[in-house]
């Protein structure tokens, strides 16, 4: 996918998340874990906000090239 591509889908996957129509917008975006080389270890992390409520949670997760968990902290912050 070139440059002008990525970009163009990601903005219109961002309007689409504006406008409140996200079921469509997750049907897209399937995640999918690539794991990492053997002997590395993989971060991964997400964030969602909520501006009803001012809270946002966070969440990181470090994995080996099994998928085995190495360590993961969550947390719910107020903005």
């Amino acid at each position: 996918m070139e440059a002008r591509d990525f970009a163009l889908k990601f903005l219109n996957d961002y309007r689409r998340a504006q406008t409140g129509n996200t079921k469509r917008g997750r049907e897209l975006m399937q995640p999918i874990w690539m794991p990492p080389d053997e002997g590395v270890i993989k971060i991964n992390f997400d964030a969602a906000l909520s501006k009803h409520n001012r809270k946002m949670g966070i969440g990181i997760i470090a994995r080996n090239c099994e998928g085995v968990c190495a360590g993961l902290k969550c947390k719910e912050v107020v903005v």
